[in-house]
């Protein structure tokens, strides 16, 4: 990304499987800078805005639902979600491959994109009010999942990245899109191509990094959808993070 080429980044790896305590993920990327004159390994962690990146106020805003993270003492702010995401890669990948390569120094950075631009900025590690350093609650934190067994992801809206979804969607075909009301539960939203073919979409961003078996269960919870509230011709699709984007896989239709 010309971003991280900017910041004196050089890529050299993406998708890498990293594991802390229990919590097993794949890192957005690697890379390798000179930081003070000492070669740095750069864990990169991909986000995208439908906000202007110079929105300082925005970034640092807390949710109004849940403004605060009990277990870290911090706000609950886009950019301390952030942060955490990207020194959990961090720390994770010390922890499967520091000792391995000698202890390297290691910083995580964050990479936040709209459609038009793009930016990096290096994380500082996380304090906890708490006295708990970071590493010791992801290596001993239970894991409890934000959604529903076969729940998929709602469609966002635009300011909060649906526009990059949308932006996606047009590009492989589709010219409008239905979410909220008359939408089956359980999907996502519909895509109607330019040849007026309707694809039920399910939103999962890690769908990639799930077990074939959680992949076949997210594919047949979609197909029961489509069988009592499609039509036949219907198609069935579910929408995924890919290095720093969106891609599209394609479910076959066939009973369940």
């Amino acid at each position: 990304m010309k971003a991280l080429r900017a910041f004196g980044i050089k890529t050299i790896q993406t998708q890498v499987p990293v594991r802390l305590g229990k919590i097993v993920s794949r890192l957005d990327g690697l890379g390798t800078y000179i930081r003070n004159g000492v070669p740095t390994i750069a864990v990169i962690e991909l986000k995208t805005t439908g906000r202007c990146l110079n929105n300082d106020a925005a970034y640092n805003a807390t949710c109004r639902n849940k403004p605060h993270l009990d277990v870290l003492g911090i706000p609950n702010t886009e950019k301390n979600s952030h942060d955490i995401q990207a020194e959990f890669g961090r720390l994770a990948f010390n922890n499967c491959y520091g000792t391995a390569l000698g202890n390297p120094t290691v910083r995580s950075v964050v990479v936040i994109a709209n459609e038009k631009e793009g930016g990096v900025r290096e994380v500082s590690p996380i304090v906890t009010k708490a006295g708990k350093s970071l590493g010791s609650i992801f290596s001993t934190s239970v894991i409890t999942p934000l959604l529903k067994i076969n729940a998929f992801s709602a469609l966002p809206k635009a300011v909060n990245g649906g526009a990059l979804i949308r932006t996606a969607l047009v590009k492989l075909g589709y010219q409008r899109i239905k979410g909220g009301k008359g939408v089956p539960a359980g999907v996502s939203f519909i895509g109607i191509s330019n040849k007026n073919t309707r694809t039920f979409f399910g939103i999962r961003p890690q769908y990639l990094e799930q077990t074939a078996e959680q992949q076949q269960n997210d594919q047949n919870h979609l197909k029961s959808i489509v069988e009592r509230s499609g039509k036949p011709e219907d198609r069935i699709a579910i929408m995924h993070r890919h290095v720093g984007g969106w891609a599209v896989v394609v479910v076959p239709r066939c009973s369940v």
